[in-house]
């Protein structure tokens, strides 16, 4: 009789789709007389099939990870159980010989029964005062060790391969079990079952204390030999014991070197177990020093805190295993070692694609954790004469379509130019404080051709990324000018290499001088800077305003007229300080008005300009009193530019270049300080609290 299922239960379902079958596995809670739940539509399902529920989704990410997880563990348990497995057939095979050979020394072969019998007999018809029976060969001291240490080795070579095949056919029925309900979510909960199960019982370890078996196997068997020989042969005795001894040796070399050096790939199953037993008479130490300390001076620091600190990360070094323990040597592990990484995972990167996808990489790298010394990673691969970073760089920029004669795909291509200047950009500006960066080496002419055709691109998000690529770059390359020597001769002809470099990035001509170009030379790059960000039309963001900031701070406080005047008309262009003023901040102001005001009474300027800067660098002076103003500006950043996780945020800095809340709002100091308790408030001391 078929049934139709209306439960909306999934084990009603897969009880009715079962019911007919034989042998059915119907759980003893569900049955078909049983009472129902409200009738509910349920689809139809294929037989042995699941109904879904709202836990399945999550149920079924789960079992997929855990699938793969299970894989991974079995296949590398059955590589190494499949090796064991058959190294210990053959050397059963080898060690069965050696101990049929030691069996035949301890019981007399039939020749010598023969001739101890005919010697009786010939002493028997003479005169026995004269003559003696032939005394059987007795059995030496040395087979019956040797054929005693063969027949151990000889078992644990059998017990090898036997525990080698348990643990297989374990792992397949966790295989089988783990995965076999229809379920998924029961199919989730009795993996993860069986799961803590495999880990409770210490499977892994299991598995990988079975090769000692062998090992010692095969000392037991070398040490027969060497007793077997002794008596027969010293030569060969010797010869044998000496190649065992070397062996040995490398073996007990090979174990103790991880413990000394984790980083060691010579390693044998006993080193595991000596690391988590020193590891263990460490801890025991520490809590015996704890026990003595406490009693004899119980309220002190060593016994209250420094003891007890010990302790605690001594049993988490315990129970961390291989893993903690790399943990702890890469947090004192030197930089060199990631740039080193890095440097291999460069050099397998053939195709652009790839080599973009490591660049699209570099930014966030730039912002991880300080204690890893990212940009000392970032700066051996600029260096690095085999990487050459920044030049690879500038050779996919290269590729990009304004750069290109072959035109791929414009949106992806304009992906690939925001990525290789965002990276370019972030790169410069970790390394900001560096006087000497030799910019013009690490990303060589190849960055300065693309940044040119970049800079006058259709695309406007490009041409103010390139805009801020070159200023920075013009930046870092200004710093070292100023900073040489021209008297001497690596000063002459570095001076002259900075000029050419400068020459070819800078969007603008510089004088020809090397003392103006380096006197002139960053107002001059601040002044392009701020007029593409207000032709750019789009909403400032980060890499502007750091950018602005950086160049900002660079301006000296005298330049030349020419220069000054040259400033002032690139920045009051039509809509450009309109456009800069308040989201770049009254320090920015601040450089245009000093510019401004060095200029004689009778310049030509534009009109207008000295009744146009005090309202706008009063309006940012406003600006930089509201509290809301720098998450507006973020906020606009992370969505016009994409870099949310790196946006800038003016409480970091506390200068005259940045709009430090801290500065303005005493948000700690609540409603007493003149600030209602109200939403307002809350709000802007909850983000004061988070940065």
């Amino acid at each position: 009789m078929d049934v139709e299922p209306k439960s909306g239960n999934p084990d009603a379902v897969k009880t009715q789709a079962n019911s007919n079958a034989p042998n059915a596995d119907v759980p003893s809670r569900m049955s078909l007389d049983s009472p129902r739940p409200p009738d509910t539509t349920v689809p139809e399902f294929a037989e042995g099939s699941w109904a879904p529920s709202s836990s399945t989704r999550m149920w079924s990410l789960y079992l997929d990870e855990a699938e793969r997880h299970d894989t991974r563990l079995a296949t590398r348990w059955k590589e190494q159980l499949d090796g064991i497995f058959i190294f210990s057939g053959f050397s059963s095979v080898a060690v069965s010989v050696f101990v049929l050979e030691g069996l035949s020394t301890l019981t007399p072969s039939s020749t010598d029964v023969l001739l101890a019998h005919l010697s009786l007999q010939l002493a028997a018809s003479n005169n026995a005062t004269t003559a003696a029976a032939l005394p059987l060969p007795g059995r030496r001291e040395s087979d019956i060790a040797a054929t005693l240490l063969w027949s151990l080795s000889l078992i644990l070579s059998l017990g090898c391969a036997v525990f080698s095949s348990l643990a297989q056919h374990s792992i397949q029925d966790y295989l089988r079990d783990s995965h076999a309900h229809a379920s998924p979510p029961t199919r989730a909960r009795i993996r993860a079952y069986m799961f803590a199960g495999l880990t409770a019982h210490r499977m892994d370890q299991a598995v990988g204390a079975i090769p000692l078996l062998l090992h010692l196997s095969v000392l037991l068997f070398i040490s027969g030999l060497v007793t077997y020989l002794f008596p027969r042969s010293h030569t060969t005795a010797l010869a044998v014991l000496a190649l065992g001894a070397a062996g040995a040796v490398v073996y007990i070399i090979a174990t103790i070197l991880p413990i000394i050096r984790l980083s060691s790939p010579f390693r044998t199953p006993l080193s595991i177990i000596l690391r988590r037993a020193l590891h263990l008479v460490r801890l025991t130490s520490l809590c015996i020093t704890k026990f003595f300390v406490s009693l004899v001076a119980s309220e002190s620091t060593l016994a209250l805190f420094r003891l007890p600190k010990l302790i605690n990360a001594s049993r988490e070094r315990y129970r961390g295993g291989l893993l903690r323990a790399y943990e702890d040597e890469l947090a004192h592990a030197h930089p060199k070692s990631d740039a080193n990484a890095l440097e291999w995972a460069l050099s397998s990167l053939h195709s652009d694609t790839a080599f973009e996808s490591f660049v699209a990489a570099v930014p966030g790298f730039l912002a991880a954790e300080p204690h890893t010394y990212p940009q000392y990673t970032i700066g051996h691969l600029l260096e690095d004469p085999h990487v050459r970073l920044g030049r690879r760089i500038g050779q996919l920029l290269l590729t990009c379509p304004s750069t290109s004669p072959t035109l791929p795909p414009p949106t992806m291509m304009t992906i690939r130019t925001l990525t290789c200047l965002d990276a370019v950009w972030r790169t410069t500006a970790a390394l900001a404080d560096t006087s000497s960066l030799y910019w013009d080496r690490l990303f060589g002419p190849e960055t300065a051709a693309a940044l040119g055709p970049l800079r006058t691109g259709a695309d406007p998000r490009v041409r103010l990324a390139a805009h801020c690529t070159t200023a920075l770059g013009t930046r870092a390359c200004l710093r070292e000018l100023g900073a040489l020597s021209p008297h001497t001769a690596y000063g002459a002809a570095r001076t002259r290499e900075l000029l050419a470099y400068l020459r070819a990035l800078a969007p603008r001509a510089l004088p020809e001088a090397p003392e103006a170009v380096a006197r002139d030379g960053p107002l001059l790059a601040f002044g392009e800077l701020l007029a593409a960000v207000g032709a750019s039309g789009l909403a400032v963001d980060t890499m502007a305003v750091e950018t602005a900031h950086l160049l900002a701070r660079d301006v000296p406080g005298a330049a030349s007229r020419g220069a000054q005047h040259a400033f002032a008309v690139r920045v009051c262009e039509p809509g450009v300080l309109e456009s800069c003023a308040r989201p770049l901040g009254p320090a920015v102001l601040r450089v245009v008005r000093r510019a401004v005001a060095a200029l004689p009474d009778g310049a030509d300027l534009p009109a207008g300009l000295a009744e146009r800067l005090p309202a706008l660098e009063k309006s940012a002076d406003a600006d930089e009193g509201d509290v809301f103003a720098d998450a507006r500006r973020a906020t606009a950043a992370s969505y016009s530019y994409g870099s949310s996780a790196t946006a800038y945020s003016p409480v970091a800095g506390h200068d005259d270049f940045s709009v430090p809340i801290r500065a303005v709002l005493p948000l700690e100091a609540g409603p007493e300080a003149g600030f209602e308790a109200g939403p307002t408030y809350q709000a802007a001391r909850d983000a004061h609290r988070m940065v």
